[in-house]
């Protein structure tokens, strides 16, 4: 009898460090796939913030399109400090991860990984729809040469295709959102500032 006792207890002992590492390679994987959509995403924003450099800041729809670009660039920032790994090769959701699994701590390490996925996939959908809107109004006024219109809040970015599939143990990551550069065949055409309004038809 205390032999079983004593193998059933060592086989819960052996179970916990399984579990501890496969919470870890889920981490990983986690910032292995977010790490090229976030670069993706850097880039769309520096180009358009040498973009912005040569458009006269007092035209039509600046100040909703610089809004846009800075709600893009807090949410790329944001998405850097916790999943970007630092000087020492670890980012912060690592460390964070790293920490309750010294501690053996699976219900706070479990929280800890569905609640990065979901934030983080929030925030590269808001960083991608704004860039998007951005690129737009900016493709408009390079077209037009005159000032277009801000698009409204409501309008969103096309689903781009899907980003390569995540590494084996990785958690289930929604990838419709995959930041990438708007086809402009897809883009939609704001109005020009040479296009007559519609005249209400009188009933």
């Amino acid at each position: 009898m205390k032999s079983l006792l004593l193998s059933i207890a060592l086989l819960a002992a052996c179970g916990k460090p399984n579990d501890v590492v496969a919470r870890q390679a889920e981490v990983v994987a986690l910032v292995r796939y977010y790490q090229p959509r976030i670069d993706a995403l850097d880039r769309r924003l520096q180009a358009i913030f040498k973009r912005g450099q040569t458009i006269p800041a007092n035209i039509p729809g600046v100040v909703e399109v610089g809004k846009r670009a800075t709600e893009a660039k807090d949410a790329i920032k944001e998405l850097q400090n916790n999943l970007v790994p630092g000087p020492d090769q670890k980012s912060e959701l690592e460390k964070r991860a790293g920490e309750l699994a010294k501690q053996n701590k699976l219900d706070e390490l479990d929280k800890v990984i569905d609640e990065a996925s979901e934030n983080s996939e929030h925030l590269v959908t808001v960083a991608n729809d704004d860039l998007y809107i951005v690129e737009t109004w900016i493709a408009q006024y390079d077209r037009a040469g005159a000032p277009a219109p801000a698009p409204e809040k409501e309008t969103a970015a096309p689903k781009p295709d899907e980003p390569p599939p995540m590494p084996k143990g990785a958690p289930n990551v929604p990838a419709a959102n995959a930041p990438q550069a708007p086809t402009p065949a897809n883009a939609p055409k704001p109005p020009t500032s040479n296009e007559p309004s519609p005249t209400p038809t009188k009933k």
